[in-house]
């Protein structure tokens, strides 16, 4: 392979103050389509949008202030000097049909490297004009190049501000809520902190400056990765950062990498041997086919024997049995309990049968739940903070998560636009005078994140857990025992499985 020259792209969304910046390095040699496929990434946008380039400021008196000045293409063009024959443009398909201009040129032949010749800004439009979509506008300033090596990532992530607007609804509506943000006698000051912080997740605060470039540069690896790999390994971990809300993941990731809950926990043999021990018992002798089951219970001398062999207590242990058939560990076959071979395999060396067990966690569907849900509260028992707020945090990540789903499917030649809720859509607003005698209107939350409301939720995930070693008390607090905190973490990080896969709540192609 030859070294290939790396054009270093800065790309500005337009329209919103402080700048949202993302600095790119793409090989010369890719076209316009592939940039704007970059930026969509990195923007977290729709990589379906239409769109068009054009190497002249299509707005030079500024951007226009409603849609109302883009519904007559003839004069939008007149006024703002668009349709400059001197200008060159380029656009996808559809774009190139609806201007109804011959001038207009493909962007998927045009490489970036020729569409820079001879200037240093290009501009970027995307969104259909007669769509619903929002219009938005970016500005793509070239400063510099570098020399690839070979093989180097056709496009890279070397620089970012900001969160991406579009992660919190339409660009206006974001750059309205940072406006009263910084202005703390604006009447919407408190509402555009709250909202903000709310979709910025429970585990970091709202910063302007934030940005997740991890996450960015992993979906510009699996667009761009060569070949592309027949399976992804993933985490339960990995996949819940994917589903809560972008705003959310940068803090996420960071709470992640400070709790050290990235990585395996160190185990003690003796911990996890107590730990299996109900279990372990329990799948030796369905291995022997001597524990007789009525209406899916044990029976009185079985639950004896059970207690006196694991020093237990008999009335816990049907719980401990409703555990064991959720996580696949025994069944009812022919009026007996019965267990699978490598299940059976396990039962006799401690460590295995936990990972059969924590494998199975995110295996098996136990709950009308969804594993997302799941996750957040493993997550909370593993950072220790269940015993805190991690109700309040899993009810607040449940919010985020239920925005970032709130799109509406549209359909128009084959595309499908991702129209996410406004920012300020979930709150209501009210009108007062203040003590000057000045009309004031301000917007409340129209929704909070409610405790109990995550915990009915999770009741069956709940029960599931609680003979592992997760307390209610009676005050209202909840603890998780140290091997439970362990088990719950080697869970987080263990392999991707199918039922996570199949419950998928959103088309994740567009990033």
């Amino acid at each position: 392979m030859t070294p290939t020259r790396l054009l270093h792209l800065d790309v500005s969304l337009s329209g919103v103050a402080p700048a949202t910046t993302r600095r790119l390095a793409i090989r010369e040699d890719l076209t316009l389509t592939h940039l704007h496929e970059a930026i969509q990434i990195a923007f977290h946008g729709d990589r379906t949008a239409h769109h068009v380039f054009c190497d002249r400021d299509p707005f030079p008196y500024g951007l226009p202030h409603d849609r109302d000045e883009l519904d007559h293409q003839h004069a939008w063009h007149a006024h703002y000097g668009y349709r400059d024959p001197a200008t060159r443009r380029w656009g996808d398909r559809w774009t190139m049909i609806d201007l109804r201009d011959p001038d207009v040129r493909d962007a998927s032949t045009m490489p970036v490297a020729a569409a820079l010749r001879g200037v240093d800004r290009l501009h970027y439009r995307s969104g259909d004009p007669h769509g619903d979509d929002e219009l938005v506008w970016f500005r793509i300033d070239a400063v510099g190049d570098e020399a690839g090596p070979a093989g180097a990532a056709p496009v890279r992530l070397i620089g970012a501000t900001g969160p991406s607007p579009l992660d919190f609804g339409r660009v206006r509506d974001y750059a309205v809520c940072l406006a009263a943000l910084y202005d703390p006698s604006d009447p919407d000051h408190d509402a555009a902190r709250d909202v903000l912080d709310r979709a910025t997740g429970p585990w970091a605060s709202f910063d302007a400056g934030a940005c997740d470039v991890d996450g960015i540069q992993r979906r510009l690896d699996e667009r761009w990765a060569s070949p592309r790999p027949a399976t992804v390994v993933t985490t339960p971990l990995a996949r819940l950062i994917d589903a809560v809300s972008p705003p959310a993941r940068a803090g996420l990731r960071r709470h992640v990498q400070a709790a050290g809950l990235h990585v395996p926990p160190l185990l003690a043999e003796d911990e996890v041997a107590r730990f299996t021990a109900p279990f372990a018992w329990l799948v030796r002798r369905a291995v022997e086919g001597t524990l007789p089951v009525v209406d899916r219970r044990l029976g009185p001398e079985s639950l004896r024997a059970w207690a006196d062999a694991v020093d237990a207590d008999p009335d816990d242990l049907p719980a401990v049995l409703a555990t064991a058939r959720a996580l696949g560990l025994v069944r009812t076959f022919r009026g007996a309990l019965a267990t699978r071979r490598p299940i059976a395999a396990a039962a006799d060396r401690p460590l295995d049968l936990w990972t059969e067990m924590a494998a199975a966690l995110f295996t098996r569907r136990h709950s009308a739940a969804s594993p997302t849900d799941d996750a957040l509260l493993c997550l909370a028992i593993a950072d220790g903070s269940i015993g805190d707020d991690g109700w309040q945090r899993i009810a607040h990540a449940q919010e985020a998560i239920a925005a970032d789903r709130a799109w509406m499917p549209w359909t128009h030649d084959r595309h499908r636009p991702r129209l996410r809720r406004s920012v300020l859509g979930g709150f209501d607003t009210h009108d007062r005078v203040d003590e000057h005698g000045s009309a004031q209107t301000t917007r409340e939350p129209r929704h909070r994140p409610d405790p109990m409301a995550a915990q009915r939720s999770l009741a069956s995930f709940t029960a599931l857990l609680e003979p592992l070693g997760l307390t209610a008390h009676a005050n209202g607090g909840w603890s998780a025992s140290a091997p439970l905190v362990s088990f719950a973490r080697a869970a987080l990080t263990g392999p991707i499985t199918s039922a996570w896969a199949a419950d998928r709540h959103d088309d994740r192609s567009a990033f």
